[in-house]
């Protein structure tokens, strides 16, 4: 083989391996974030590089914002009443007291109207009341609950929560989570091989500081 044939096949050579990278950049940038609408870009900028991380191309965020009354809907039908809650154990445990564990005491304004002989509908309107009193007097400074808002109230905090369903390793995913620094709390569900949260979740939930 002589030089110019030695030169020609040192360029093949380079050539595709700048296509291979290239390729590699053009699908890591290919992140796919559903239901993003409101969602802030910064917000958006840190999902996207999580995703990365996590080798994940598509993740669906199931939570974004919500009103007090579907905040109080939540509580009754996933940790008080289980309403929605199918597995039977999980039903055990149901009750005020779960709720107050799920949720930091800060926020607990509303559970003491809750009444187990009343209605839903007079549970929902009595204790939405008094959890709007309540954020409203914890005003921008509130750190929980963070998902609910009250109109014309900037909280310090953002959060989103990721359908497990549209994660294809939840362990990955998990660390590349926690490598983000931008990421100021987190909840998850049960994975194997890491430790608990704080909070068990159904959803991966991730709060932001607002900017």
């Amino acid at each position: 083989m002589n030089f110019l044939k030695i030169k020609h096949f040192v360029l093949l050579i380079i050539c595709f391996q700048s296509v291979s990278l290239s390729s590699q950049e053009i699908s890591l940038s290919e992140v796919q974030i559903l239901n993003t609408s409101g969602i802030p870009k910064y917000v958006l900028q840190e999902l996207i590089q999580i995703a990365k991380n996590a080798e994940e191309f598509k993740l669906d965020i199931s939570s974004k914002q919500r009103s007090v009354r579907k905040q109080v809907e939540v509580m009754l039908d996933y940790y008080i009443t289980c309403e929605r809650v199918t597995d039977e154990q999980q039903k055990k445990e149901c009750g005020i007291d779960l709720v107050k564990t799920v949720y930091d005491r800060e926020c607990h304004g509303g559970f003491s109207e809750f009444n187990l002989s009343a209605s839903r509908e007079l549970n929902i309107d009595r204790m939405s009341k008094a959890l709007t009193a309540s954020l409203i007097r914890l005003g921008s400074k509130r750190v929980c609950m963070n998902h609910v808002v009250i109109p014309e109230i900037n909280t310090n905090i953002i959060a989103v929560d990721i359908k497990p369903s549209s994660v294809k390793n939840w362990k990955t995913f998990y660390e590349a989570v926690k490598n983000n620094e931008r990421v100021v709390q987190f909840y998850y569900p049960v994975i194997i091989g890491v430790p608990k949260s704080e909070v068990k979740d159904a959803a991966f939930h991730l709060s932001f500081e607002r900017q």
